[in-house]
């Protein structure tokens, strides 16, 4: 796989929520680092999937722009669901609120022999909390 290809794959993959489909992306030993964690290991990132799908069932991840090296690719991505069931922040959890959530974020990924070995993501988390309606005097523990 070509690191410009990713994002067409991985996105159609996460919309049809494909777990299969992820896991071929991915080396057995993939590293994630984003603001509310690190992972290691393809399970472990399958099982982050899984935890965005709990918390927005009607969850779609959109491209917008993908700039691509031969070993790194760049994603501009947007991601908007519902908040139905309860969101991992790391070491919280935060309980459904129903409110609707629009994320664009950016998402930095190392390739290994075709398959990608390494993801890195940016994003607003105050945004995040903010459009969730969590109370100011729950930013501080979130």
């Amino acid at each position: 796989m070509k690191p410009h290809d990713l994002a067409c794959l991985a996105m159609a993959a996460f919309n049809a929520r494909d777990e299969g489909g992820l896991r071929a992306l991915w080396t057995k030993d993939f590293h994630f680092i984003g603001p509310d964690g690190e992972s290691h290991g393809a399970e472990a990132m399958l099982e982050r999937e899984r935890g965005l799908w709990r918390a927005f069932a009607d969850v779609k991840a959109s491209v917008k722009t993908v700039c691509a090296g031969e070993e790194v690719a760049v994603l501009e991505t947007t991601m908007s669901g519902t908040h139905t069931g309860p969101l991992s922040l790391g070491d919280r959890e935060l309980a459904p609120t129903g409110r609707p959530l629009t994320l664009v974020f950016s998402v930095h990924v190392w390739f290994r022999d075709g398959l990608a070995s390494g993801e890195r993501v940016f994003y607003d988390r105050l945004g995040l909390l903010r459009q969730l309606g969590v109370a100011a005097d729950q930013l501080e523990s979130a």
